[in-house]
């Protein structure tokens, strides 16, 4: 590069300010021969590691590399400024091990009342009984499906009629509970009647439940629940703004469609199959 300076060899003795200029031009010379130095060493190793032939999981790991060698040297300085603050503070004291923060009132699960309390003894002679420990379990009883049977009693009043007393019972074999959990299975976890009836038999193989079952308790829920789904949909209808989308979706091996419309409170899901 060269110097504009040389265009005024006179004025350096009188011109205090081409003095200053020529000054300033190599010092920007030198910055401009350190800086190609850096870019030519860069370079260098860019050719050296990143070549076409580096697999990509060599460039990873050498990536990782670097950000863990960063990661440690930031970590290693904030210890240190964290132990100059705390001053004569010992390793064990300043360590902070993972819990319960300081100061916190507690936390973790919340363990609801038993519903059952079960004692474990020993019998025998030379034992005395010194003392007892607690240990609280939550588990699925052995058989969640009990088969129960309800006798209803029946009695003639004055008048000769038949009274009886008022129960909440299904029209069907199948209790409600049981009918809202087979629901659940089909519509929230979307297991098909197939895998519904696999299900129930393992858990209680002496229940004769098959797939069509399910299908026939499914239906039925769906049923009754469409007035409520009614109400639903005309909320959603009278809403000022509603969100609308449809996505292709199989249904029973045949191609379909599901459209959902939502607002901030309700969502109503519609289902066709293409005929």
């Amino acid at each position: 590069m060269i110097s504009l300076t040389t265009s005024f060899p006179n004025c350096l003795p009188v011109c205090p300010r081409v003095a200053e200029l020529k000054e300033g031009i190599q010092e920007l010379e030198l910055k401009l021969v350190i800086k190609d130095e850096r870019i030519e060493e860069l370079e260098n190793k860019l050719r050296k590691h990143d070549n076409p032939h580096t697999p990509s999981s060599k460039k990873r790991k050498e990536k990782t590399d670097r950000n863990r060698e960063k990661g440690e040297t930031e970590r290693d300085k904030k210890e240190e400024e964290k132990g100059e603050e705390k001053g004569g503070e010992t390793e064990d004291e300043g360590e902070r091990f993972p819990g319960k923060p300081e100061g916190s009132n507690g936390g973790g699960i919340s363990i609801p009342d038993p519903d059952d309390v079960k004692h474990h003894r020993l019998e025998g002679d030379g034992l005395e009984e010194i003392d007892t420990r607690e240990k609280t379990v939550i588990e699925l009883p052995e058989n969640p499906f009990r088969v129960v049977k309800h006798v209803i009693h029946v009695y003639e009043d004055e008048d000769g009629q038949e009274v009886e007393p008022e129960v909440d019972l299904p029209e069907g074999i199948y209790g409600k509970r049981l009918q809202a959990f087979i629901t659940l299975l089909r519509g929230t976890c979307g297991a098909s009647h197939e895998k519904i009836e696999e299900l129930v038999r393992q858990i209680r193989p002496d229940l004769s439940f098959s797939s069509t079952t399910a299908l026939n308790i499914t239906d039925n829920i769906s049923k009754q629940l469409g007035g409520v789904r009614q109400r639903i949909l005309e909320k959603v209808r009278q809403n000022k703004f509603v969100h609308m989308d449809e996505t292709p979706l199989r249904i029973d091996g045949a191609n379909g469609w599901v459209w959902v419309f939502a607002t901030e409170q309700n969502v109503v899901y519609e289902s066709s199959v293409t005929v």
